[in-house]
């Protein structure tokens, strides 16, 4: 026959179907060894044509394994491979359930279920299946409903001897519980030949009914099949732990990794009466779910009922005001390596029960708990990637987290942020990070281009394009080309400039000054700005559409004011390298650091790297240095600065002053006082008025209080 259908030329589609339909013919009759000779010249096919197994070939495999009660392996749990394929794993958690293996059956089952919860679908049939089994084996009263679930889903399994399959594990489920009419009821339609009919035939008979397997006796080889063993005898019970649906709900269930596996915990709490329940690292020391214990017990009961278990097998947790109580903990394997344990402690007599909890949990918690302790060592990963953002704010990590993920994404960047923030080291740990980190980054400070600069430093020239143009020259552009172009203080561009860079974006494509042919371009485009570029836009000073350009992905570095506990971690940095480079020894103290985390840093990170570098160059070599130090420094480098007044404001203030000391001098008298000033006593009294000293009566603690400012800002500005 093989032959046969070789010598056809049959394509490998039909090829497949027809190797598949021939060992399902075997499998019912009983043939196992013909059916696994079709399924190996279907492996050997794919083989020659170098492509994998199909999953039709895949399912028969798996059937003939439960038939022919093979044991499952473990590779055949995590194989990826097959894991697309629903009736592939649905036939392997039917081996597992035979041989016992309740960890496999959870895993196999707990992707079935995640598989069918789109909708109808085979997933859906073989996880409804799955359900009755554990509903068949647990001590709950959901048999019937979920019988009644698999029955509704019976029309999206086309195979005829699937569903005569369901209907005698059904039955199977029932007769475990000891309810035999609904046995019986369940199997009542199954008949014809096949395996499983065999198996109803043989269930009917266990369960004191009359009825005959004599129209199947002619298969020789059915007797030799334990799959038929399994599901007519009920010689194999797998001992489940109460409660296993539960368990699976809440794999199925939880929104995220951190609920699955705090609900696991809270699982066995429940379902095993255990004391204290921990989901911990395999280096044990990372806390990653717990009940009934805090973080602060890793280092002190976890640990201790770890290393108590690991030396002697057990943990004597034995207080004199609790009952003696045991240590059990279980390791959580994924992807063939021990990740985590799950440990816990219950009562002496509750080991048994308490252990086998325990391995249910850690059999469905692998996924999860390698997905959060990758989660958990993301931040430090990240901070490793990018050493030049320092700090450990959230502010500060969700920055670094926003870096990641746009570095690999090909689209503009805008990052937005006060002047000093450090836009350029993140626009430059964007190239580093992204796939174009090979080429060049050329930066552009958008506020030094003129409208008669900005196409030839953009775009290049040709030689004789403009007076003085004695040569050609590249643009930017075409020298970022497949590299990063960062356009610092876009915001500043003229409208002009604006329109130009628009068009090159477009069209990805540049003219040079005095040429009249375009050439292409592929630069990833980085923007910064310390403005709100929304505010522009509705200013008029931007254009909208420019900025949808730019603005496809966002990075907000927030001022230090709003991030004040990496202060101290910024100045530390700071002072290592400024010392280093000035070759001081002195320290920072802890109350320089303090100051420094008081001050509200208008200029940001740069205003606090220029104050660490002035408190090493204007202060001794050695020795500490203290919260003076500190404050000398910020009253110089205030002073320093001419603050930007309104002229009125200012008019305002020195006529305050002037008035304030002239009715000093002459003890609140007002005639002497406006004749010194060259007024009259009314111009004086309107000057009052208009100043706000005129309100209430100018007491003379008021007039000494605004002489004494007059003369402090007077004798500063001498100074």
């Amino acid at each position: 026959m093989l032959r046969r259908l070789l010598a056809a030329d049959l394509d490998w589609s039909s090829y497949v179907a027809a190797g598949s339909a021939r060992a399902d013919v075997c499998v019912a009759r009983g043939e196992c060894a013909n059916a696994r000779a079709w399924v190996a010249s279907l492996a050997a096919e794919a083989t020659m044509r170098g492509v994998a197994l199909p999953a039709v070939g895949l399912a028969r495999l798996a059937e003939l394994r439960f038939w022919e009660g093979r044991t499952l392996q473990p590779a055949e749990v995590r194989d990826n491979r097959d894991d697309t394929d629903a009736d592939a794993m649905g036939w392997r958690a039917l081996s597992a359930w035979s041989s016992g293996n309740l960890p496999a059956v959870t895993i196999l089952g707990s992707r079935l279920a995640t598989e069918g919860r789109s909708g109808p679908s085979p997933a859906a049939w073989w996880a409804a299946l799955i359900r009755v089994l554990f509903a068949g084996g647990s001590g709950n009263d959901e048999l019937p409903d979920r019988v009644r679930a698999l029955t509704d889903l019976g029309f999206i399994q086309p195979r005829f001897r699937l569903r005569r399959l369901a209907h005698t594990i059904a039955a199977r489920a029932f007769a475990e519980r000891g309810q035999t009419a609904d046995a019986l009821a369940a199997i009542a339609s199954v008949t014809g030949p096949g395996p499983e009919a065999l198996a109803a035939a043989r269930l009917r008979l266990s369960l004191g009914a009359c009825a005959t397997a004599a129209p199947l006796t002619r298969a020789r080889h059915y007797p030799t099949m334990p799959g038929i063993d399994f599901l007519g005898l009920r010689s194999t019970s797998m001992e489940l732990v109460n409660g296993l649906s539960g368990l699976l709900s809440i794999v199925e269930d939880s929104e995220d990794d951190v609920a699955l596996l705090a609900g696991g915990c809270r699982w066995v709490c429940r379902q095993a009466r255990a004391r204290a329940v921990a989901v911990v690292s395999a280096d044990r020391g990372t806390l990653v779910a717990a009940e009934g214990w805090k973080r602060s017990d890793l280092g002190g009961e976890i640990a201790s009922t770890m290393a108590a278990i690991t030396a002697g097998g057990h943990s004597p947790l034995v207080r004199a005001e609790t009952a003696p109580a045991v240590g059990v903990h279980v390791p959580v394997r994924y992807g063939g390596v021990t990740i985590g344990h799950v440990v816990a402690k219950g009562e002496t007599g509750e080991r048994a029960e308490l252990q086998q909890a325990l391995q249910a949990f850690a059999a469905l918690s692998g996924p999860a708990l390698r997905a959060r302790l990758d989660a958990l060592a993301a931040p430090a990963r990240i901070r490793d990637l990018i050493p030049e953002i320092v700090g450990d704010s959230p502010l500060v990590q969700s920055v670094r987290d926003a870096i990641a993920r746009a570095a690999a994404a090909p689209f503009p960047v805008l990052i937005e942020g006060e002047s000093g923030t450090g836009k350029e080291l993140v626009a430059r740990a964007l190239h580093r990070l992204g796939p174009r980190r090979d080429r060049r980054l050329c930066a552009v400070n958008c506020a030094a281009l003129t409208d008669d600069l900005v196409e030839a430093e953009l775009f290049g020239h040709t030689r004789g394009a403009f007076t003085g143009a004695i040569g050609p020259r590249t643009g930017l552009f075409e020298e970022a080309s497949g590299g990063t172009l960062f356009f610092d203080e876009v915001a500043e561009l003229s409208p002009r400039a604006q329109a130009k860079l628009l068009r090159a974006l477009q069209e990805r494509e540049i003219r040079r000054v005095g040429e009249n042919t375009g050439r292409a371009v592929d630069v990833r485009v980085i923007a910064a700005t310390n403005t709100e570029l929304a505010g522009a836009v509705a200013a008029g000073r931007f254009r909208d559409d420019l900025r949808f350009r730019l603005a496809v992905v966002r990075v907000r570095i927030p001022p230090l004011r709003d991030r004040v506990e990496d202060v101290a971690t910024l100045a530390r940095v700071f002072w290592r390298r400024a010392a280093a480079e000035a070759g001081t020894r002195a320290e920072l103290g802890p109350d320089a650091v303090a100051r420094l985390t008081r001050h509200h840093w208008p200029g940001n990170v740069r205003e606090l790297q220029n104050v660490i570098s002035s408190l090493v160059v204007s202060l001794p070599g050695r020795g500490r240095i203290g919260a003076r130090h500190v404050d000398q420094v910020l009253s110089h480098a205030a002073s320093g600065d001419d603050p930007v007044v309104h002229l009125e404001t200012a008019r305002r203030t020195f006529e305050r002053r002037v008035i304030a000391a002239a009715l000093v001098r002459h003890a609140g008298r007002r005639g002497a006082a406006a004749s010194e000033l060259g007024l009259t006593r009314q111009g004086l009294a309107k000057a009052l008025r208009r100043l706000g000293l005129a309100c209430e009566p100018l007491e003379e603690a008021t007039i000494r209080q605004v002489a004494d400012a007059t003369i402090r800002e007077d004798a500063a500005g001498v100074a």
